[in-house]
């Protein structure tokens, strides 16, 4: 993972850029290499802005968060990051199911696997408790 880091208004000091590839270290397992990663830290009076910019071979995501301490800032963007590409991932097997196999075997065995999926689904809905 090629990490860059850009302070605006503020130095960089190692601790900061130890818990920010810690923080972003995740995503480098969730994604295919070469990861490109580039963090923007900004300071404004009170506000504390961390830009994040994660291009990988399949898509680039980004994300940004503003709040009262930069290191809040850096594991919300980090976490919302994650969920991006948790998503993206999901919408790439969905899509790859849908095409569909070629063979009839094949084919059989993915429609009882999508069955018994829908199944645990509706198990794990069922299983909520209500709130009041």
């Amino acid at each position: 993972m090629q990490l860059e880091i850009t302070g605006r208004h503020l130095d960089v000091t190692p601790a900061l850029r130890e818990f920010t590839e810690e923080k972003l270290g995740k995503l480098e397992r969730l994604l295919d290499p070469p990861i490109e990663v580039h963090v923007v830290l900004e300071i404004e009076k009170h506000r504390h802005k961390a830009e994040v910019k994660v291009a990988s071979k399949s898509a680039v995501f980004s994300g940004a968060q503003e709040t009262g301490d930069l290191y809040a800032s850096i594991a919300e963007v980090a976490d919302k990051l994650e969920r991006q590409i948790l998503k993206h991932k999901e919408k790439q097997r969905v899509r790859k199911v849908k095409r569909g196999p070629r063979s009839p075997e094949a084919a059989a065995e993915m429609e009882a696997l999508a069955a018994r999926a829908d199944a645990e689904l509706a198990d794990s809905e069922t299983e909520r408790p209500e709130r009041d």
